[in-house]
């Protein structure tokens, strides 16, 4: 199995000629990855505006949270939206 077997599936299809054709596409695990890609950028998105938007009890908490999401992107997005509540004022 190649890298390329895993990305773009092939299926062969008889021609009204009597021939065959090979018409190949994207493979469901393609589609895996863009929804998993579309769906964690838009987590992201939202991790760095809530970050940027809300009141920190320490400017320099949401300093280090903002330069964190843009380095880390998704990892530092998803340890954010647990801990969040614990870094804002009441």
């Amino acid at each position: 199995m190649s890298i390329n077997s895993i990305f773009r599936e092939c299926v062969t299809e008889e021609l009204p000629n009597g021939g065959l054709t090979k018409v190949c596409g994207p493979s469901p695990f393609t589609w895996l990855l863009i929804l998993i890609l579309i769906f964690g950028g838009i987590f992201w998105l939202w991790m760095l505006v809530d970050c940027i938007t809300r009141n920190f009890k320490n400017s320099s908490d949401k300093t280090l949270w903002i330069i964190l999401l843009i380095i880390f992107t998704l990892p530092a997005a998803i340890v954010y939206f647990f801990i969040r509540k614990t870094f804002s004022t009441p």
